[in-house]
Formats: C-alpha cells, sequence, structure tokens
C-alpha cells in the first residue's frame, strides 16, 4: 500500500496507491455486484441492482478500509469478509425476496467457481514451474 512505497521512499507508488486504491475498490464493487445480481436473477430474485449495490457497499466499505491498515489489515480485513457473508445473505435475501438458502447460493455459487479457478491456475502455475526446474536440470 501507499504506506509500504513512503516508507521504501517511493513516493510515485504511494500517490498511485492513494488515486487508484479506492477507484480500484470501487470497480470491484460493481464487478461483485453485478455477479451476484446476475446469480440472483438465474435463482428467481426479483431485486434492484442499485438497492443490491447499495446495501453490498454497505457491508464492505468498512471491510476496505481495514484492509488499508498495515500489518493487521489483512488478517482482521480476512476475518471481517467471512463474517460480511452473513450480512450479506440477509441483505440478498431481502432484496431480492428470496429464501434464506437461495440467498447462500447467491454467493457461494460465484465462490466456488472463484475457488475452483483459482485451484486450476495454481496447478497450470505449479506444473510451468515444476517443469522449468526440470529443464533447467538438464
Amino acid at each position: 500500500g501507499a504506506l509500504w512505497s513512503l516508507a521504501s521512499g517511493n513516493l510515485g507508488g504511494a500517490i498511485v496507491s492513494i488515486i487508484g486504491g479506492p477507484i480500484f475498490a470501487v470497480i470491484g464493487l460493481f464487478i461483485m455486484s453485478g455477479i451476484l445480481f446476475i446469480v440472483a436473477k438465474v435463482l428467481g430474485g426479483t431485486g434492484d441492482f442499485v438497492v443490491q449495490t447499495y446495501l453490498v457497499s454497505i457491508i464492505y466499505a468498512p471491510i476496505n478500509i481495514v484492509r488499508g491498515i498495515p500489518f493487521v489489515g489483512s488478517v482482521v480485513g480476512g476475518l471481517a469478509s467471512l463474517y460480511a457473508l452473513y450480512p450479506l445473505t440477509f441483505a440478498l435475501q431481502s432484496v431480492h425476496k428470496v429464501p434464506t438458502g437461495k440467498a447462500v447460493l447467491i454467493w457461494l455459487i460465484p465462490g466456488a467457481i472463484l475457488l475452483v479457478l483459482g485451484l486450476c491456475a495454481a496447478i497450470v502455475l505449479g506444473a510451468a514451474f515444476l517443469a522449468a526446474l526440470g529443464a533447467g536440470a538438464r
């Protein structure tokens, strides 16, 4: 983050972090909310994108602020993100007028897809790394 850049004497990196961080956080919010909205509609949700995005932003804005704290931000922010699934479930349930099980599926399905894609990427990168090690040993 910005503090690490300043501590290492990288003023340009600090400025980019200070300006770019909030911009990318807002972009990420809209992407995440859009994905949740599409899944909600597929599962029969009847809610409004603007209302859903507003509620998601209320849940995740404090978490993004906490993540900016050096050293402890990653741990506390990670734990807070896990807890945020609880109010997110109620927000999705309320906005889309779906039962609790469907509200959980709305965030669980994209999460499971991301987990599988991440595991596939890790396997491919691991195999490429091992192949590079094996080619270097010859």
